[in-house]
This record gives C-alpha cells, sequence and structure tokens, in this order.
C-alpha cells in the first residue's frame, strides 16, 4: 500500500518540480534583455528597468548581446547584418539564375551576404592571406623541387591578387571598423554621463556600462584566427563573451 501511495504521488511532485524549474529559468533569462520599440529600447539589467533612447551604436551593442558570436565577426559583416535587420538595402535583394533566368529570392542570412560587395571583398581578402600564410609555410619547409616550384606559382598568382585588390579592400574594412568602433565607444560614454530623475548618476546605466567594457569593447580588439598577416589586414573584430549566468533575451 505505501509504495502504491508513493507511486501515484510521484508524478504530481515531478510535474511541480518542473514548473518550479521552468519559473527559475524564466524569470532568470528577463534579468537580462533589450526589446526595441519605436525611437527606444527597454532595458532590463539584473532584473532592473531603464528606458535607452535608440542610436546606432546601441543597434551593434543589440545585435552582439542577444547573438553572441562563436568567433569574433569583423565590422563588414556587422553593419550589413545591421542594415539588412534595419530594411536598408545596402545590395540586391534577388537574384538571377543565369541557366534558367528565374528570380531568386534570398532569405535573410544569404542576403546579408549577397548584399555586400565590401563584405564579399573583404572575405575574399581574408582566404587569400589565408591560403598564403599556408603556402608560405610549407615553402619554409624546404620540399623538393618540383613540388617547391608548384607553391612558388601558386604563390604569385595570390601575391598580385593581393596586389591588385589590397587597397579597395583595406578601404572598405577601414571605413566600417572606424563606423562601428565609433558609433559603439560614443553609445558607452553616453551610459557613463547618464543621469536619473534626480540628476544623479544612473545605477543601472552605469552597471551595464561597466558590462559592456568587460564582455564586449575589451574581448572587441583587433582578431583573426589564421595569423598576423590577416590580422594586420582586417583588425575590426566584433564579439561578446558574456560571464557565466547571463543570457540576453529581446
Amino acid at each position: 500500500m505505501k509504495n502504491k501511495l508513493r507511486t501515484s504521488q510521484t508524478p504530481k511532485i515531478t510535474s511541480e518540480r518542473t514548473e518550479s524549474q521552468s519559473r527559475i529559468t524564466h524569470h532568470a533569462s528577463r534579468r537580462y534583455s533589450l526589446r526595441r520599440g519605436l525611437g527606444f529600447w527597454e532595458l532590463t539589467f539584473k532584473g532592473q528597468s531603464a528606458i535607452l533612447k535608440h542610436e546606432q551604436g546601441l543597434s551593434y551593442v543589440a545585435y552582439l548581446l542577444l547573438n553572441p558570436p562563436d568567433e569574433p565577426i569583423h565590422a563588414l559583416d556587422l553593419a550589413t547584418r545591421i542594415a539588412a535587420m534595419n530594411g536598408k538595402h545596402v545590395g540586391m535583394a534577388e537574384i538571377v539564375d543565369p541557366k534558367s533566368g528565374q528570380k531568386a529570392y534570398l532569405e535573410n542570412h544569404a542576403r546579408i551576404q549577397e548584399r555586400s560587395p565590401a563584405l564579399d571583398d573583404a572575405l575574399a581578402m581574408q582566404s587569400v592571406l589565408r591560403q598564403q600564410n599556408r603556402l608560405e609555410d610549407l615553402l619554409e619547409q624546404g620540399p623538393v623541387e618540383p613540388i617547391k616550384e608548384e607553391l612558388e606559382r601558386e604563390l604569385i598568382v595570390l601575391y598580385d591578387y593581393e596586389t591588385k585588390h589590397s587597397g579597395r579592400t583595406r578601404d572598405s574594412a577601414q571605413k566600417a571598423v572606424h563606423a562601428v568602433r565609433t558609433a559603439t565607444k560614443r553609445f558607452h560614454q553616453k551610459l557613463l554621463k547618464a543621469r536619473d530623475a534626480d540628476g544623479q548618476p544612473n545605477p543601472v546605466l552605469l552597471s551595464f556600462a561597466a558590462h559592456l567594457q568587460d564582455y564586449l569593447l575589451l574581448p572587441s580588439t583587433p582578431c583573426s584566427a589564421t595569423g598576423m598577416r590577416v590580422r594586420s589586414e582586417f583588425p575590426g573584430c566584433f564579439t561578446y563573451e558574456p560571464p557565466p549566468g547571463v543570457r540576453w533575451v529581446a
């Protein structure tokens, strides 16, 4: 009898425990949120709320907080994604099949990649420099003559591409880096100067500013996973590395 009673009560106990855990998870997730309205954003940071006026730097910050990248992303990529989300046409929104002539409308992510010629240039140059580094490493290992000649021929082609395209690519990349970095820094400075209704420093926004400094601005340094040459060509990568227990929702 005792065993039957214990068995019949188990589902109810398990259900109550699951609901309790669900409420805890939901409450924890709402401690960090950014929700965009018409001309403003609703911020919840550590469970405390504040209203932020919309500006470009906040758009970059919000994207990174809500979509923490696995790897730092270049400013060109970040700016293009924001432009696509805001409905700004920075390129083509459809592609045409060269064989059939039929139009194909691009999905959001594909559209992001296709609609920025400057981003395409930057990514192509990154690929060239990555391959260039790999071939130079192989050449330094002293391969036999036929292989050495083939490596040198391939490097000549890559060097020629770099010479012809590096100026335009570097210019596009530098402009994007400057725009994104300037906008995010300006937004961060406004947070530090924000005042509450009594004219005192706003504690919520000051705490939010400190969080951005530690987990977004500082980690967003010149970066590349492919070597120093790519690092010197594309220094403007941005990322967000949230501490344990922090997950942003919209």
